[in-house]
């Protein structure tokens, strides 16, 4: 079975009705929960609680801690949270020690870090370009359709 990693964006559209993205995002998330595995890393939800909590006037959703922690909860028992481990963060260190990354790319390379570490098959993010530099395979979630359902 085919194992697919949602990107943050994702998980942030699937929840946020008002944005332009939200029925591609969740069609992609519906698809892959059918179809195939779908994992979670710590990393993706930490960042889906910093943007959920964050005011809307400062490109977040406004929520408040107690919303956002009741979407976690239920996020992790719907879905695999894979585990952090120190294989994660030696892959992550080598990655940004050996392509010499800084400032906000850190974060994707240790998403790439989970896919590798996890042999997980796809990331699926709005933004695949951010991840075109990385040993990991990355889908636009209108890409995954014809993968799944072919």
């Amino acid at each position: 079975m085919l194992s697919f990693l949602c990107d943050t964006n994702l998980w942030l559209r699937s929840v946020d009705t008002d944005s332009p993205q939200h029925a591609v995002a969740v069609a992609a998330m519906e698809i892959i929960a059918r179809r195939a595995e779908l994992v979670i890393l710590p990393q993706i939800l930490v960042e889906f609680w910093a943007v959920a909590t964050r005011p809307t006037n400062s490109n977040g959703l406004g929520w408040t801690t107690d919303q956002a922690a009741t979407r976690l909860v239920l996020l992790q028992e719907r879905f695999q949270l894979l585990a952090e481990t120190s294989e994660l963060f030696d892959q992550w260190f080598e990655l940004v020690r050996s392509r010499r990354i800084s400032g906000k790319r850190v974060h994707d390379a240790r998403i790439a870090a989970g896919i590798i570490t996890a042999k997980i098959d796809f990331l699926v993010a709005f933004n695949v370009s951010d991840f075109e530099s990385w040993p990991i395979k990355a889908l636009h979630p209108g890409e995954i359709e014809p993968i799944l359902c072919g």
